[in-house]
């Protein structure tokens, strides 16, 4: 207890000040962890979503620009290399364009690959699960498949050749 004119506070109430900053504190701290979990699963999404953006972007482009008829279809990459006949479904899909270039775009080690000429460019890294071509004639359908932590994203993109 305190008389008249000291000044001061008491063990009593110094505890309880203690007891409810700590409170505050534990709550506080509470909302920046789930707030930094938050925050890091939006960005495995964005991310994901941001490498299926990207795939789905260059094999448009490149299917739309390639000649029709020209293009195979491999069952890997390595059926590629070792001269195999092309099929009507395969991981690794070779285009031909009007300039006599051609390009492959293939499935290798859960990456999505590029390679122009002798330029290898691996795209999307570690999240590919399933890349999957197959020739319908006047398009392409290609089934994609991209998985990162808990988060799997899936869909089948039709692409259509400009010249048919």
């Amino acid at each position: 207890m305190k008389g008249a004119g000291e000044r001061g506070v008491t063990l009593v109430e110094l505890m309880v000040t203690i007891f409810i900053g700590a409170v505050i504190l534990l709550a506080a701290s509470t909302i920046v962890v789930q707030a930094n979990i938050w925050l890091k699963k939006g960005q495995s999404r964005l991310a994901l979503q941001r490498d299926f953006s990207l795939i789905t972007r260059v094999l448009a482009e490149n299917i739309r620009d390639s000649e029709y008829g020209q293009q195979k279809i491999y069952t890997s990459l390595s059926a590629y290399a070792n001269g195999s006949l092309s099929q009507s479904e395969g991981a690794c899909l070779q285009l031909f364009f009007p300039s006599g270039d051609s390009l492959l775009l293939y499935l290798e080690d859960n990456s999505f690959v590029l390679l122009a000429g002798t330029d290898t460019t691996k795209l999307v890294q570690d999240n590919v699960q399933t890349v999957l071509f197959t020739d319908q004639g006047r398009y392409v359908q290609t089934a994609v498949i991209l998985k990162k932590d808990k988060w799997t994203l899936a869909d089948t993109l039709y692409d259509a050749f400009r010249n048919y």
